[in-house]
C-alpha cells in the first residue's frame, strides 16, 4: 500500500479535502456542524477526552458522508444510500521527506 497525499482547506464554514493522485485531482467538500472539539478515547486509562478538532457532513448523490478532522488525523465515515455496508478511512498526518508537488491548478501565476 503506497501513501497517499491529502491536503485540507477551510475557511471556518466548509472543509475541502484534496487528493492528488497519479497526476489526477479530485476534492470533496463538507459543511462543518461542529467546531467546538471531538471526543477520543484515551489508550491508557480509557477515559473520554475533547481535543480540538471539527465534525462536518457531506450528502453527494445519496451518499452520507461524516468527516471528523484533528491536527493528528481525519476519520472518514461513508454511507452508501443504497447499501448496507459502511467504509471508515482514518488517515493520520505525517510530514512528509520531500516537498510534496503542488497540483498545477493550484499554482499562482
Amino acid at each position: 500500500m503506497k501513501p497517499i497525499a491529502f491536503k485540507v482547506y477551510t475557511d471556518g464554514m466548509t472543509v475541502r479535502i484534496n487528493l492528488m493522485e497519479d497526476e489526477k485531482e479530485a476534492h470533496t467538500s463538507f459543511e462543518i456542524y461542529r467546531s467546538d472539539g471531538v471526543s477520543r478515547q484515551r489508550e491508557e486509562s480509557g477515559a473520554i477526552e475533547v481535543i480540538p478538532g471539527i465534525q462536518a457532513s457531506s450528502n453527494t448523490g445519496g451518499t452520507l458522508r461524516h468527516l471528523r478532522l484533528t491536527k493528528e488525523s481525519f476519520t472518514l465515515t461513508t454511507f452508501p444510500g443504497v447499501s448496507d455496508q459502511t467504509t471508515i478511512s482514518h488517515a493520520i498526518a505525517v510530514i512528509p521527506k520531500e516537498p510534496i508537488k503542488e497540483p498545477e491548478s493550484e499554482k499562482k501565476p
